[in-house]
């Protein structure tokens, strides 16, 4: 009970998010006069987003809401970094990239599609053979025969499901109308782009965009700055009852799993962290600005 930061907060998530509440406040009970004028000054200029096409489209809705927060000044100075020009991948490149993507779509879209147990997992045989290309899986703990203890295969399948390339239909998983038409069509490509940027704006849509920017512009192998993440996403989207926006939140997004398991795993998993590949960083590019 007297022990000074013993055991992470109450409800913030675990560890890693403990982590990134130190990194926010250092000493909590800590009262600044000086950064809060800093931070009350820096709001009385709203930011002006270029209407040059400098900016893509789908950032012009979060810079908008972020509004006088100083926070938004990172968010643009990203914004303003994805209007150099930069060759896509080729799609040799894409297709190897997406292997684990490709691999729900082929047995999708088979007459029955993917089984599933009578609690709702994948088969066992499924879990091993999904396993063997989701780069998530690469050196992951235990047999992986189980979807349940096989935690980044099931948070990329589900991730698909709330993407709307899977869906659940009498104890099985099949392609969505919109993925069918797609993967039919042989363009996976242009699927997994659509599928990462949102089609409204609400919470999860806009958080998804600035996950896109942040992955877009930061060198592949280099750990996102979370607490920037979260710090830019609190300020547009606003603190739950909770409060502010956790990095538990941001790894929660289906385009976190998405880009996660896109490309190839060079590091070990306890190395990995919230680095991402190049052909995620890429593909993220590309997403936000085609």
């Amino acid at each position: 009970m007297g022990g000074r930061r013993a055991t992470p907060p109450e409800d913030c998530g675990g560890l890693r998010d403990e982590e990134g509440l130190k990194t926010l406040r250092e000493d909590p009970t800590f009262f600044d006069v000086v950064a809060l004028d800093l931070e009350l000054w820096s709001g009385t200029t709203m930011l002006t987003v270029p209407e040059d096409d400098v900016v893509p489209a789908l950032l012009v809705e979060p810079l908008t809401l972020i509004g006088r927060a100083r926070a938004g000044q990172d968010l643009m100075d990203r914004a303003l970094l994805l209007g150099a020009p930069l060759a896509p991948l080729p799609d040799s490149a894409v297709e190897s990239a997406l292997r684990a993507l490709t691999w729900f779509l082929e047995r999708a879209d088979a007459e029955g599609g993917i089984p599933l147990t009578g609690a709702g997992y994948l088969r066992p045989a499924d879990v091993e053979a999904a396993s063997a290309v989701l780069p998530q899986m690469a050196d992951w703990i235990g047999m992986n025969n189980r979807e349940v203890h096989a935690v980044p295969l099931q948070m990329f399948r589900t991730s698909l499901q709330r993407a709307g390339i899977l869906r659940k239909h009498k104890g099985a998983l099949l392609l969505t109308r919109r993925a069918r038409a797609y993967y039919r069509a042989g363009n996976v490509r242009e699927l997994f782009l659509d599928s990462l940027v949102p089609s409204r704006y609400e919470t999860e849509e806009l958080a998804q965009v600035v996950l896109l920017t942040y992955v877009a512009t930061t060198k592949p192998g280099l750990p996102l700055p979370m607490v920037e993440i979260a710090r830019v996403l609190t300020a547009i989207i606003g603190p739950s009852e909770s409060g502010p926006v956790t990095t538990g939140a941001i790894l929660d997004l289906p385009a976190w799993h998405l880009l996660a398991n896109t490309g190839t795993v060079t590091s070990r998993l306890s190395e990995r962290g919230f680095c991402f590949s190049p052909e995620a960083t890429s593909l993220a590019r590309e997403a936000l600005t085609r």
